[in-house]
Parts: C-alpha cells; structure tokens; sequence
C-alpha cells in the first residue's frame, strides 16, 4: 500500500476578497484537514495603502485555525513571488498551491490525497488539477533541482503568463506536458468581482498584467513561437527562448538550505 506523500497548502489572497473568498476557504480547508500545515500570502493591492483594520482580521481570523502561518506584504507581488515564497515557506515535500477563489468541496482532500499516489507511483513530480493554474502541486524538487525546472520566473512582476512559462519550461526539460489529475470537488466562486490586479495596466481581458505579456512577448520568447495566451500554453509547442533570456537561479540558497538543514 502506498503511503500519501507530505503536502501543505499554499493561498495567495487580498484584501477585497477577505470575507468573500478568503475565510470560508480557510475554514473549508480545516473542517476536512484541521491540522494540515498552510501558509497563506497576504498580498498588497497596487498603489493603495495596506489596510491596517485588514491587517488585524487576518491575523486574528488566521489564529484560529491550527497549523496556519502568514506572510504579509504591504506592497504588491505577483504570482511567481507568492508562490515560489509559499513553496520555500513550507516543510513538506509537496505544497498545493490555491487561489483564494476556488472552493473547497467536502471529500476533495481525499481525491487529492489519491492524486498524490498515484503520482508517486508514476514518479514524483508537479502536476495541474482540472488543467488549471489556479490550483495545482509543486513538488520541491522541480523548483530546487538545478536538473529539473527551476522557480517561478519573478521578472513576471504582475499577474498571468508565470504559469504558462512555468509549463513550457517544463515541456521543453522533459519533452511531454505536465501530469494532470481531475475533481468535480473544487470549482470557483463565480462572482470574480475582486481582482488582484486593481490599477495595474492590463491586457484586453481586465485581469492580466500588461507588464508580464509585454515582458514574455518582446524580451523573452522568440517572436516567431510566442505564446497565444495565457490559457492556452499546454496546447501550445514548447517555447524557443531568446538568447541570455533564460529564467535565472531565483534561490540558489534554498537548495543549499534542503540540502543541510537536517545536518543543523
């Protein structure tokens, strides 16, 4: 019988969606999985103050929930900061990776957790949920193994196409799309009325990052083979890099870190 490999749960979450998204997520994730480990990034809103009645609800909300660790920015990050930060943050081997608005259906830890074995079966490495970015399992070695992928790219400073050249990267190391495992227990909140990307210049959609696209298109990827969106990366070929464009060693110290802290 295969045992379920160690996990925690990372969220990204911001202020507008604190009582909407945020705290029925947190409390979903602790009727099913009450000591499982999470660590949540608090993140800043662009050009506006870091609320400090905001700043005392989460930590007060948060405190009650066992296992549960903040990181707080009073200024705006984007994904690949959040989630290579919520991965280094983390003890265990695995770390799942949620936005804020998806929703927590009961019995979705247990496939989760089916999920996990069967990718260890296979051979441990990332994969996606229902094909999607907004939920998905980082497993360490990808990020830390100068062999495997590598982080998150941070020059991506806002929101959209981190995931996707995350996938590319990938493809193009292993020459296969990532693994992808399905659940009918995890949909979104609908509404998406409480964007991240408030007074940030972004794409035609409202949602993404202008800076991050631009950044992709005309200093990062060749332009004969750039992306068609940020959704439509894994149907897509791998991506051809510009030459010195390859995404850097983001923390080369936490590779030293997994590899001696035991030796402490």
């Amino acid at each position: 019988m295969t045992n379920t490999p160690t996990y925690s749960v990372g969220i990204q979450t911001y202020v507008y969606r604190f009582d909407s998204y945020f705290k029925p997520l947190l409390a979903r994730i602790h009727r099913q999985r009450p000591i499982l480990e999470k660590v949540v990034f608090v993140n800043g809103q662009h050009k506006e103050p870091f609320h400090e009645q905001y700043r005392k609800d989460m930590m007060q909300y948060a405190s009650n929930f066992q296992n549960t660790f903040l990181v707080m920015s009073p200024i705006v990050r984007g994904c690949s900061f959040m989630w290579n930060t919520s991965i280094n943050y983390t003890s265990n081997h695995y770390t799942l990776i949620l936005s804020d608005d998806v929703i927590i259906l009961d019995g979705f830890f247990d496939e989760f957790e089916n999920m996990l074995k069967q990718n260890h079966e296979l051979g441990d490495e990332s994969f996606r949920i229902n094909w999607h970015w907004s939920h998905f399992c980082i497993h360490r070695n990808d990020v830390i193994d100068k062999n495997r992928v590598g982080f998150f790219d941070e020059r991506l400073i806002g929101f959209g196409e981190e995931d996707g050249d995350w996938m590319w990267r990938f493809q193009n190391k292993f020459g296969r799309h990532m693994r992808n495992y399905t659940t009918d227990k995890l949909p979104f909140n609908s509404d998406n009325a409480c964007l991240p990307g408030k007074n940030t210049k972004t794409t035609e959609s409202g949602k993404y990052s202008s800076f991050n696209r631009d950044f992709q298109l005309s200093k990062k990827l060749e332009p004969d083979l750039s992306p068609n969106g940020v959704d439509g990366g894994c149907y897509s070929p791998p991506q051809k890099l510009k030459e010195g464009m390859e995404t850097p060693d983001m923390y080369p110290g936490e590779t030293f870190y997994r590899e001696n802290i035991d030796k402490l």
